[in-house]
């Protein structure tokens, strides 16, 4: 199995059947019913999906980890931009920069949102278009 062992563990009468990911391995043997391996760090799971961040566990329903750092989930289209959260629907993310999404075509030049459908960008500067094959 692709970087998984199979654990079969006898309790009494019952059988207990349990993957160990690669992973694992770092963190010793466990019951990953209850427990995950975050960085090489044994983790109690914890809300309705669990997701490592690092070393640290959060809840992938309503978080999610942007550049190791454990964010809420803002909007319908939740996305990063280094360490921060936004929503894709409305904004995009232009250089480390979170920027409002600008018109049909949403486009980014360095750190400035422009819409490319009437716009472009030249040697980092946005440029109205012009003529049938605008060029810079």
């Amino acid at each position: 199995m692709n970087g998984l062992h199979l654990l079969l563990a006898v309790i009494g009468c019952f059988a207990l059947l349990m993957f160990e990911s690669v992973e694992a391995q770092t963190c010793g043997s466990y019951d990953s019913t209850f427990s995950m391996c975050c960085g090489g760090q044994l983790r109690r799971k914890s809300g309705f999906k669990p997701r490592c961040c690092g070393t640290q566990v959060y809840d992938g329903e309503f978080n999610m980890c942007c550049g190791g750092q454990i964010r809420r989930k803002s909007g319908f289209r939740p996305w990063c931009c280094g360490t921060q959260a936004y929503d894709g629907e409305f904004n995009m993310c232009c250089g480390g920069q979170i920027r409002r999404k600008s018109g049909f075509i949403p486009r980014c030049c360095g750190t400035q949102a422009y819409d490319g459908e009437f716009s472009m960008c030249c040697s980092g500067q946005v440029r109205r278009k012009s003529g049938f094959n605008p060029r810079c």
